[in-house]
């Protein structure tokens, strides 16, 4: 009995799922990779802002910084206090197949950092 035949049509009816499955995690890896690049960003803003608290401009080159290392901030705010400075902004996060899945995600950030 020869079941090469059987084997083949299975094979071909489970590929378009196959390649669905490996879509979906590249586009989860390359949307961590975006999230990372995006958190290490903020908290890069936020060591400059800990390290140049007397500076009178501090607001403006923090969100000058984040601009130029983040690309597509929606809403971007910044919070000079006493004894903290705070980072708050919103971004959209494409996925790698946006043509095919379209799905987009909107990531918030948040962070605080005592002055040093």
């Amino acid at each position: 009995m020869n079941n090469k035949g059987q084997t083949l049509v299975a094979f071909l009816l489970l590929l378009p799922f196959l390649f669905l499955v490996i879509a979906f995690l590249l586009d989860f890896g390359f949307l961590s990779i975006q999230k990372r690049r995006i958190t290490n960003a903020a908290h890069d803003a936020l060591i400059y802002a800990s390290k140049n608290k007397n500076s009178d401009t501090l607001e403006e080159e923090v969100t000058n910084l984040l601009n130029k290392n983040i690309d597509g901030i929606n809403t971007l705010q910044t919070i000079k206090e006493k004894e903290y400075f705070e980072i708050r902004f919103t971004i959209e996060l494409k996925g790698l197949f946006k043509g095919i899945l379209k799905k987009r995600y909107n990531y918030t950030i948040e962070k605080r950092m005592k002055y040093r």
